[in-house]
Protein backbone atom coordinates (compact mmCIF):
# COMPACT_ATOMS: atom_id res chain seq x y z
CA UNK A 1 0.00 0.00 0.00
CA UNK A 2 2.92 2.56 1.03
CA UNK A 3 4.58 1.54 -2.06
CA UNK A 4 1.38 2.79 -4.23
CA UNK A 5 0.92 5.28 -1.98
CA UNK A 6 4.93 6.56 -2.79
CA UNK A 7 4.65 6.37 -6.75
CA UNK A 8 1.52 8.40 -6.40
CA UNK A 9 2.59 11.02 -4.43
CA UNK A 10 6.17 11.34 -6.46
CA UNK A 11 4.10 11.72 -9.47
CA UNK A 12 2.38 14.82 -8.13
CA UNK A 13 -0.59 13.03 -6.58
CA UNK A 14 -2.37 12.75 -10.46
CA UNK A 15 -6.06 11.62 -10.68
CA UNK A 16 -6.47 8.00 -10.83
CA UNK A 17 -6.98 6.20 -13.95
CA UNK A 18 -5.66 3.63 -15.92
CA UNK A 19 -2.57 5.98 -17.27
CA UNK A 20 -1.53 5.93 -13.53
CA UNK A 21 -2.07 2.20 -13.37
CA UNK A 22 0.18 1.42 -16.41
CA UNK A 23 2.58 3.76 -14.88
CA UNK A 24 2.46 2.31 -11.36
CA UNK A 25 2.68 -1.15 -13.27
CA UNK A 26 5.72 -0.24 -15.23
CA UNK A 27 7.13 1.22 -11.99
CA UNK A 28 6.97 -1.81 -9.67
CA UNK A 29 8.05 -4.00 -12.45
CA UNK A 30 11.14 -2.26 -13.51
CA UNK A 31 12.76 -2.20 -9.44
CA UNK A 32 15.77 -3.84 -8.95
CA UNK A 33 15.07 -6.06 -6.08
CA UNK A 34 11.52 -7.02 -6.67
CA UNK A 35 9.27 -6.74 -9.75
CA UNK A 36 6.21 -7.49 -7.11
CA UNK A 37 2.95 -6.34 -8.33
CA UNK A 38 0.09 -6.34 -6.44
CA UNK A 39 -2.62 -9.44 -7.61
CA UNK A 40 -5.79 -6.80 -8.67
CA UNK A 41 -2.89 -5.72 -11.17
CA UNK A 42 -2.10 -8.86 -12.53
CA UNK A 43 -5.14 -11.24 -12.86
CA UNK A 44 -8.08 -8.29 -13.45
CA UNK A 45 -10.18 -8.59 -16.47
CA UNK A 46 -9.40 -6.18 -19.31
CA UNK A 47 -12.41 -5.43 -19.46
CA UNK A 48 -12.84 -4.74 -16.30
CA UNK A 49 -11.35 -1.24 -15.64
CA UNK A 50 -13.52 0.63 -13.59
CA UNK A 51 -12.85 -2.15 -10.71
CA UNK A 52 -8.91 -2.05 -11.02
CA UNK A 53 -9.67 2.06 -10.69
CA UNK A 54 -11.82 1.73 -7.89
CA UNK A 55 -8.91 -1.06 -5.96
CA UNK A 56 -6.29 1.80 -7.09
CA UNK A 57 -8.25 4.44 -5.02
CA UNK A 58 -8.81 2.53 -2.16
CA UNK A 59 -5.38 1.77 -1.36
CA UNK A 60 -4.52 5.14 -1.86
CA UNK A 61 -6.95 6.37 0.77
CA UNK A 62 -5.41 3.57 2.42
CA UNK A 63 -2.11 4.50 2.33
CA UNK A 64 -3.14 8.03 3.32
CA UNK A 65 -4.77 6.90 6.19
CA UNK A 66 -1.68 4.68 7.62
CA UNK A 67 0.81 7.90 6.96
CA UNK A 68 -1.79 10.30 8.70
CA UNK A 69 -1.92 7.25 12.10
CA UNK A 70 1.87 7.45 11.76
CA UNK A 71 1.86 10.96 12.01
CA UNK A 72 0.15 11.26 15.14
CA UNK A 73 2.19 8.29 16.78
CA UNK A 74 -0.45 5.02 16.08
CA UNK A 75 1.15 2.56 14.22
CA UNK A 76 -0.85 -0.46 12.87
CA UNK A 77 -0.82 -3.25 15.26
CA UNK A 78 0.14 -1.48 17.92
CA UNK A 79 -2.39 -1.88 20.94
CA UNK A 80 -4.39 0.76 22.14
CA UNK A 81 -5.44 -0.67 25.88
CA UNK A 82 -5.21 1.89 28.09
Amino acid sequence: ILVIYQIWTSLGKPPVNMDLIKTINKTLRSRPKSQWVPMIMIDGDPEDYLNLIRQVRRLIKRGQKIIESASKGHFPGKSTLS
